[in-house]
């Protein structure tokens, strides 16, 4: 399971992150990781999920969800100068046909966000996110 070796070099990044804002306070939470992933990076979404349950304890996203954000195979086409969205296991250009294309997205794996709050801090008004009352990085 590769997966969780994935996750703990993602909340490696994650500290070094935080670590790089000079306005974090020491206190702040971790409270969500938000990752951009594509069919083609040979990564599981769910085993990604299940490993970043056990790879978060200890760290200082103990209590935070891990948010995936899917990320459509794109390509591009030099013979009619076309990008088109296309099916994981169709690496051809939708437009002429042709398998001379390049990958433009759909191989992703990367760190989109870091959602962070002070434990210390006053409690969302009752109707209110969490999120809403966070720094984002």
């Amino acid at each position: 399971m590769h997966e969780l070796s994935i996750c703990q070099s993602l909340l490696k990044e994650v500290a070094r992150a935080i670590a790089n804002q000079s306005e974090v306070q020491s206190k702040a939470v971790v409270t969500a990781v938000d990752i951009a992933l594509g069919p083609l990076s040979g990564v599981d979404p769910g085993q990604l999920l299940r490993a970043f349950e056990l790879a978060r304890w200890g760290t200082l996203a103990e209590t935070a969800v891990l948010r995936i954000e899917p990320v459509p195979v794109t390509v591009w086409c030099a013979e009619c100068e076309t990008e088109s969205t296309v099916p994981p296991n169709a690496l051809v250009c939708s437009m002429c046909g042709t398998w001379r294309v390049s990958l433009r997205s759909g191989a992703d794996l990367s760190l989109r966000s870091v959602t962070l709050s002070d434990p210390d801090g006053p409690a969302p008004k009752e109707g209110t996110c969490p999120e809403e009352k966070a720094d984002v990085y």
